[in-house]
């Protein structure tokens, strides 16, 4: 069977068509070295709080239970407040070019914000939002949202971090055979 010049152009441009349609787009997002590193800002502005030598002043709410106690910086599980914001770092090679920044400041403000998000909607780290001393660049705060919509289980957190105030963590978990789990931590930090 003898193929015409028109079934050899048609078949030629199937395979093109279909090669390029199959082929991934490259994320045309910022490079990861724009990225903050959660791990650089939990040392300078987290950690330090560790040795702390007053009490904080601790809240747990899940669903509408709310308690409260003081607690010695030595007493607090800093690994469950460290390991959320880790979480979260998006500092890292294969992210490079996966998030979006956005960058605001207004004239009247000294802070400027530094939006991420991200460019693919499977990825965990939803959002990173950080606020930035305009004159300093000291970080003033940062929020972050993770979700994580596992096929069994799924988690989600929203973490706000004001430096010398306070950090907050909203946790919704959802467990095979278990209802939604919704909890509120905070960690005031008390001068």
């Amino acid at each position: 069977m003898v193929l015409s010049k028109y079934m050899y152009f048609v078949l030629f441009t199937s395979l093109v068509l279909l090669l390029t349609s199959c082929r991934t787009k490259k994320p045309q997002g910022e490079g990861y070295k724009n990225y903050p590193d959660m791990s650089m800002i939990v040392r300078d502005n987290l950690s330090p709080f560790k040795t702390f030598p007053k009490s904080f002043l601790i809240t747990n709410g899940v669903g509408a239970k709310k308690d409260s106690q003081r607690m010695l910086a030595s007493k607090i599980d800093w690994k469950y407040w460290e390991g959320n914001l880790l979480k979260t770092n998006i500092y890292n090679k294969r992210f490079d070019h996966h998030y979006k920044l956005t960058p605001l400041s207004e004239e009247m403000s000294t802070t400027i914000t530094y939006m991420y998000e991200p460019e693919d909607i499977t990825l965990k780290t939803k959002k990173v939002n950080v606020v930035l001393d305009a004159f300093t660049n000291q970080v003033q705060s940062i929020y972050v949202e993770y979700s994580d919509p596992g096929f069994f289980s799924s988690e989600s957190y929203k973490i706000l971090f004001v430096y010398g105030k306070f950090i907050q963590i909203q946790e919704r978990t959802k467990k095979p055979f278990q209802k939604l789990k919704e909890t509120v931590q905070q960690i005031y930090f008390m001068e």
